[in-house]
């Protein structure tokens, strides 16, 4: 049981590094591109902006389903901190956003938890 709070320093590690080096270039990348192209950003520019980091993973077939995980993983939070800028960009407040995501990351820490204190009492 010593584990848990290791494991949990883990997972919020992990999830740091995957916004800083996927999730906030995937955004920046996007919104670059809208602006060369548009002048205005557009969610549907965040998943194609999210394909360059997991296209080594087509290279190798026992990765794809990784690769496709990890997609999945940071398609969401992207789309996210998309419309949390274009919130800010607009004037309008963003506590809101704010709230969803910081509530959205307490279930998901609750989820993890508690589904490791159930796999602990199977063991």
């Amino acid at each position: 049981m010593a584990v848990a709070p290791l494991l949990l320093l883990l997972v919020l590690f992990t999830a740091a590094v995957l916004t800083v080096g996927y999730v906030l270039p995937a955004v920046l990348l996007a919104h670059w591109t809208a602006r060369q192209l548009t002048r205005r950003p557009a969610w549907w520019r965040i998943p194609p902006a999210c394909t360059p980091w997991v296209l080594p993973t087509t290279v190798v077939p026992s990765w794809h389903l990784a690769g496709l995980a990890l997609y999945a993983a940071v398609l969401l939070p992207a789309l996210s901190v998309h419309l949390t800028v274009v919130r800010a960009d607009a004037g309008r407040p963003v506590q809101p956003c704010a709230a969803i995501l910081l509530w959205g990351t307490l279930a998901v820490l609750c989820v993890v938890v508690g589904g490791g204190v159930v796999m602990a009492g199977d063991g």
